[in-house]
């Protein structure tokens, strides 16, 4: 297992990842959600000018509009790989230079795994069942649309359960995620890294 004191926060949309992020920054951690660096990327010169090139009509204003690149790239699995081509060596680079730079114990929250390195510390799968997280989705406004084409695009529980050092269910109340969130801390910071 890599270091309990760094760790990625993963699961399915709707796990509740982000909620688990936010207990850990509450509680003390560095935190940083690979979305948000995603989102920077975007707006990087040189990613827009590799988007145009490719997806002309998804550039507004000198910017990427991100709901109709996510129109083109959710629906098209070779499309999401080109996409990925792009942005995702300079989000590795960013959240590698973030954690090699921040002292421990860190937190980094991915929605997408396969952007992973080992050195960024254990894997977190944030888990729920699958009806429980489409509703979670649903009920923050996503349409059922939309959801159904990024759950397409997401690896499976089980292949997220295979690749987890440590499983967080939170099928239930926040206040019982928010309890497991701590053992998890407390467990960490009590584990010195080797």
């Amino acid at each position: 297992m890599s270091s309990c004191r760094r760790v990625v926060v993963t699961g399915g949309i709707g796990s509740g990842k982000t909620a688990v992020l936010d207990i850990l920054a509450a509680l003390g951690w560095s935190v940083i959600n690979a979305d948000t660096v995603g989102r920077e990327v975007l707006k990087n010169r040189a990613t827009v000018e590799a988007i145009e090139t490719v997806w002309p009509a998804t550039i507004e204003n000198g910017e990427v509009s991100r709901p109709a690149l996510a129109a083109i790239v959710f629906s098209d699995t070779r499309s999401l790989e080109v996409l990925e081509s792009i942005s995702h060596p300079q989000i590795i680079d960013r959240i590698s230079h973030w954690i090699s730079s921040s002292p421990p114990p860190t937190a980094v929250e991915v929605s997408v795994p396969k952007v992973v390195q080992p050195e960024w510390g254990s894997v977190v799968v944030v888990h729920a069942p699958v009806t429980v997280r489409k509703q979670r989705a649903l009920e923050r406004g996503t349409p059922i649309a939309d959801l159904e084409a990024r759950m397409s695009t997401q690896f499976s529980d089980a292949e997220l359960l295979f690749m987890a050092d440590i499983v967080i269910d939170n099928e239930g109340s926040p206040a019982a995620l928010s309890k497991a969130v701590e053992r998890l801390s407390v467990w960490s910071m009590s584990h010195e890294p080797t």
